[in-house]
């Protein structure tokens, strides 16, 4: 067979795919979508992750979904019968593009059912692999499947944000990694930064034929084939370096005005991640603006789960002393879960909704 898609171990030629029976709703959805695929459909349905607000149903066509996938086949130079992971659900515009990009090139897809540790049972060789960062994190976690990843030969890591300790250890990999800046309205990822090795950036490239620009809001906007050639005005504050790469700050929506002082959320939360790490605490947090008559906006801790008294008194202790004064929350609220998005994004706004 000239492709082969290899799903619970089983390897399928990608030319018969009609004549494969699922065993699973995740091999049942990739399927699906490589019929539809190879079927020459023009146009795919798909909906937005819904991380500040409602997902929304938007209509993709196959020249964007085939610009996306040759921008990056090119990028991270791909070549024909490479070996693709996965573990990724179709459902959703990550999962459809490994698929593209492996069709478009000529690559094999190994499948590994969609989790959070996706390659506790995968014996094949990978060249390129997608993750979440969390599926990375519990990757690195495990000393088997550590070993096991730092075997492959690029990662691409979207879908979230990369904390300070999981790029603190993608640093020793020797695998290359690259974290990912996209959305479903920019058909899958529009820009790389290289988390490791000689090549490592704190900023953002722009793919070949993208163009970038800031608006009045110092947000970035997206234009290019993937976008119909149209303007997409993104939520996310940037510090624009040139017209190819640009510093990503954090989204507009997570803007605290605290007392007349414009605090990125994103940032707080960097700050608080080492004092968390230090006082040994797993739970779950984010930093939110809670309306407050005084200082208009009050930034406060959201903490999933529940912490120990004396802990708290810890943690409060230790924000005070080592944080600037206008990064210090005033106060701490705990919620027994976090919303989530169907991608699996804390939902930041339904969360703090659900205490008050």
């Amino acid at each position: 067979m000239e492709n082969f898609i290899v799903f619970s171990g089983e390897k399928f030629d990608l030319n018969k795919i009609t004549y494969v029976t699922p065993k699973s709703k995740f091999q049942e959805s990739c399927i699906a979508f490589i019929q539809d695929w190879q079927s020459g459909q023009e146009l795919f349905s798909q909906h937005t992750s819904g991380s500040t607000g409602n997902p929304k149903l938007i209509e993709i066509n196959r020249t964007q979904m085939m610009a996306s996938a040759m921008m990056t086949i090119k990028a991270l130079n791909l070549n024909p019968k490479m070996n693709s992971l996965l573990c990724l659900s179709p459902d959703y515009i990550a999962g459809k593009m490994m698929i593209v990009r492996s069709l478009i090139n000529k690559m094999n897809i190994i499948t590994a059912e969609p989790a959070v540790n996706p390659i506790t049972d995968l014996n094949h060789n990978i060249h390129f692999a997608a993750f979440t960062p969390m599926q990375m994190q519990a990757i690195l976690t495990e000393k088997s499947t550590a070993k096991k990843v730092n075997d492959f030969d690029t990662i691409i890591l979207g879908g979230g944000e990369i904390s300070s300790s999981l790029g603190a250890k993608l640093v020793d990999l020797k695998v290359k990694c690259f974290s990912t800046y996209g959305m479903t309205e920019t058909v899958s990822h529009i820009a790389l930064k290289r988390l490791n090795g000689p090549a490592k950036s704190n900023f953002y490239t722009a793919l070949d034929g993208m163009e970038i620009n800031i608006d009045h809001r110092e947000c970035l906007t997206i234009k290019g084939a993937v976008t119909n050639f149209n303007t997409v005005a993104t939520n996310d504050r940037v510090n624009l370096i040139n017209d190819r790469q640009f510093e990503w700050l954090g989204r507009v929506d997570n803007v605290i005005n605290s007392g007349g002082i414009k605090i990125q959320s994103e940032k707080i939360e960097q700050s608080i991640e080492l004092l968390i790490k230090q006082l040994q605490i797993e739970n779950r947090y984010f930093v939110y603006g809670i309306p407050d008559d005084k200082l208009g906006e009050k930034l406060t801790l959201i903490v999933e789960g529940e912490l120990a008294r004396g802990k708290i008194t810890t943690l409060k202790n230790s924000l005070s002393e080592r944080l600037p004064k206008y990064e210090v929350p005033k106060e701490i609220l705990f919620v027994k879960k976090f919303k989530e998005t169907p991608t699996g994004k804390i939902n930041r706004k339904e969360t703090v909704e659900s205490i008050n």
